[in-house]
């Protein structure tokens, strides 16, 4: 009953929307163009916000732009590096995972890049590393989910105690259709927030208290962790808090089942009130959203073109 009742809070948030407190300050523009070579997808900027990451398709490699200069390097050409792939906390390093196949069996190993494009393996290549490996402990170690649990690798980033200290806080993964919640010191709980349901892309909020997340096929939920009370969001995928952990951006797309139809980029507050609509573009499709450390922008991806873009936002 209570995911019900919130469906429908959700639904009559849509009313609301003019008092939504995120707003699009002009057009978005196009930072970086596809190639004859490559279609790009999946931003994601640092910490810092001085550089953005991105992927192309299928996840193959990893690259970054300047938000300063412009300038873009491409860092590594893995193939899955770019599926969701891990700032470290000082911006300075990117923690992936590299696939290779043999005998048609596919074999993972975690390296960290850094953005001066050199990369550091950190675990050998091997069978069962389903999802993306985790900073934690102030970014000295990698943690990986694996078919069998988990596994902990030291990084080599040289942190002091009292950094690692200051940034230790719990990160999330998934793990066997869960949110995995992984503590500072690699202990890890399994959460199934709707017995039954698969869940996809959980994000822990900015003051680490809730998770962002979507069922596969269905709707974007906001859980507390205190209480594990839901929130319903609506219909849609990919979501990201805004730096402030007040509001969610994601995507919400039509398809036909082969191909997509339509996507476009809504924000909503975390407490699921004031819907908007950030872009209307049928010309455009439009995935993966970010939002920028500072608030002031919103990176996505749009499938159709191949590029990245950014679009200047007023939170009030």
């Amino acid at each position: 009953m209570k995911i019900t009742l919130l469906s429908i809070a959700t639904a009559l948030a849509v009313v609301a929307s003019a008092r939504a407190g995120v707003h699009p300050d002009g057009e978005a523009r196009r930072v970086i163009d596809a190639t004859k070579a490559h279609m790009f997808m999946a931003p994601e900027y640092s910490p810092d916000g001085t550089y953005l990451a991105f992927t192309a398709e299928n996840y193959r490699g990893v690259w970054i732009r300047s938000t300063a200069t412009g300038e873009v390097r491409q860092l590594s050409d893995d193939l899955a590096a770019g599926f969701d792939m891990q700032w470290s906390n000082d911006s300075k390093d990117i923690l992936h995972r590299a696939a290779v196949y043999q005998d048609k069996r596919r074999y993972d190993a975690a390296i960290r890049t850094s953005v001066t494009g050199e990369e550091e393996p950190l675990t050998n290549f091997q069978i069962g590393m389903p999802f993306p490996p985790r900073w934690i402990d102030g970014d000295r170690k990698a943690l990986l989910l694996g078919e069998n649990g988990i596994e902990i690798a030291p990084t080599g980033k040289k942190i002091s105690d009292e950094a690692a200290r200051a940034n230790a806080k719990p990160v999330v993964g998934w793990m066997a259709d869960k949110i995995a919640l992984i503590q500072p010191d690699g202990t890890y709980e399994l959460i199934e927030p709707i017995e039954g349901e698969r869940v996809l892309n959980p994000e822990l909020s900015p003051d680490g208290e809730s998770v962002v997340f979507e069922i596969m096929g269905g709707d974007v939920y906001v859980m507390r962790l205190d209480d594990r009370s839901l929130v319903n969001l609506g219909e849609g995928d990919h979501p990201t808090f805004s730096p402030d952990g007040a509001y969610v951006a994601y995507t919400r797309s039509e398809d036909d089942g082969y191909r997509y139809l339509a996507s476009e980029i809504y924000v909503v507050g975390a407490d699921g009130a004031g819907l908007t609509k950030l872009t209307d573009t049928p010309d455009r499709l439009e995935r993966h959203p970010d939002f920028s450390p500072d608030g002031t922008r919103l990176a996505f991806s749009a499938i159709d073109d191949g590029g990245v873009y950014e679009l200047t936002i007023v939170i009030e």
